[in-house]
């Protein structure tokens, strides 16, 4: 009777990852979170405040390039112009322009209680 309530726990436990796993996966727990703006540019967060990052990248032709982006007090690095690229790499994570969401962006706030990994 154990072992069956056992299994049945783990089966209900299973159920409930399996449908929470994915919602993990879309927001990036554990590593950054990228997104477009209407304004053509890609947000990339969680990273730490005011730091200078290498930004690679893929234009629509094929060629590679790189510049720096400094990042904000909130932790996120915003790279103007990345709608004519196909891919970016922000601090070793590549960025697959097409396959991220398009979003509003929210002001950096820092101050207003925001906590981000590198602030707590």
């Amino acid at each position: 009777m154990k072992s069956l309530a056992i299994v049945a726990t783990l089966a209900l436990g299973s159920i409930i990852l399996g449908q929470i796993s994915p919602v993990f996966a879309q927001i990036g727990i554990g590593e950054q979170i990228a997104y477009k703006t209407k304004k053509g540019q890609v947000v990339v967060t969680k990273l730490k405040p005011k730091q200078k990052v290498a930004v690679k990248y893929q234009n629509q032709q094929g060629k590679l390039g790189n510049r720096h982006v400094k990042t904000n007090a909130c932790g996120e690095a915003i790279v103007s112009k990345a709608a004519k690229f196909q891919s970016l790499t922000v601090d070793n994570q590549v960025i697959s322009l097409s396959s991220i969401p398009t979003k509003e962006h929210d002001r950096c706030r820092p101050n207003q209680g925001l906590i981000t990994p590198y602030n707590k």
